[in-house]
């Protein structure tokens, strides 16, 4: 470019180039975005993963909730209400009864006594407090006993304190619990009730 003829020639202007790559500000706040996207990640997948958790065991808890009623209501459906102690039970938690073994010569062979009942934890007494400090008050299980053979079965399962309820109305039992279990801090419930018409409910075979 020639001068003018003052001589005086004006200075090109000149483009500074940035060096290439981020500064230490850029990198630092890059990683300050990263760490709260992991975070947010994880915890996401934290909280999906509780869930799933809990509701696995809730969905265990139900099929052994239905398991035990399933139990009790097999238990006591080859029942005479005949034999039943208490003979007319409403609201009961604790019921025996026999079962009819075999006819001979016209008459019926009874078993020896069977039961169901409420079983309260032993660390955890009918006392309207939380003995055990599980959250869970008064809790315990149903267990069926067998005069004849000794056995003494104890359902699984943890059931809620004053919820056992055999009801005999119309030659049919009404059974019903509620069963308990804690699952991370909260305890969950499951209630439920089946009808059982008794084969035997006239005493006979």
């Amino acid at each position: 470019m020639a001068c003018p003829a003052s001589g005086a020639c004006p200075e090109r202007s000149r483009r500074v180039q940035r060096p290439a790559g981020f500064t230490l500000v850029e990198v630092a706040f890059g990683l300050v975005i990263l760490s709260v996207l992991v975070v947010a990640i994880y915890e996401a997948l934290n909280q999906g993963n509780a869930a799933f958790w809990r509701q696995s065991e809730r969905a265990q808890m139900e099929a052994m909730a239905a398991s035990t009623l399933n139990r009790v209501a097999e238990a006591l459906r080859q029942a005479s209400a005949d034999t039943f102690t208490p003979l007319a039970p409403v609201d009961v938690d604790d019921l025996t009864y026999r079962i009819p073994t075999d006819y001979v010569a016209g008459a019926m062979v009874w078993s020896g006594l069977r039961g169901v009942s409420f079983d309260n934890d032993p660390q955890d007494p009918a006392n309207g407090l939380d003995d055990d400090g599980d959250t869970l008050i008064d809790e315990g299980r149903i267990i069926l006993t067998d005069a004849d053979t000794g056995e003494v079965e104890s359902l699984p399962g943890i059931v809620e304190g004053g919820s056992l309820s055999i009801t005999l109305a119309d030659g049919k039992l009404t059974i019903s619990f509620t069963m308990q279990k804690v699952i991370d801090g909260t305890t969950e419930e499951v209630d439920l009730s089946t009808t059982v018409t008794l084969r035997n409910s006239g005493g006979e075979p």
